[in-house]
């Protein structure tokens, strides 16, 4: 037995070879495909200079980018192009959101507190499709 998408190939095939010929006006074909909604997020983060959040959702309601973070972080301040962005006390803290499938760099950097130069902690990124 074919598979579903197979037999659909067949059909949409015999379809185009015969509308060339035999179509009557105004014939439409139409097909539909389905895409697995696919989000990811990607830090390159430097704590001597600026890094990059790249973004990548193709969820057509949009998505929004969470930051976790340790508890030895929970007074640092993440800058997300030029905004800061105070990592909360209790829980992520929602650093970036787009009511749209969307493809972006965003400028990074991690301001740690009490004038730390060396980070103690974790930090982590997770996206969440709307």
């Amino acid at each position: 037995m074919l598979p579903r998408i197979a037999l659909t190939a067949l059909a949409a095939t015999a379809l185009v070879s015969t509308a060339a010929t035999a179509a009557p006006a105004g014939f439409t074909l139409e097909m539909t495909g389905y895409v697995p909604t696919i989000c990811h997020a990607q830090v390159q983060l430097n704590v001597a200079s600026p890094g990059t959040l790249d973004e990548f959702c193709n969820n057509a309601a949009g998505y929004e980018i969470y930051a976790e973070h340790s508890p030895e972080l929970a007074e640092a301040v993440l800058v997300v192009d030029g905004v800061d962005v105070p990592l909360s006390a209790s829980g992520p803290t929602r650093v970036s959101r787009s009511d749209h499938a969307d493809i972006a760099t965003r400028s990074l950097e991690l301001r740690l507190p009490d004038g730390r130069t060396a980070p103690n902690g974790t930090l982590s990124f997770r996206v969440v499709a709307l």
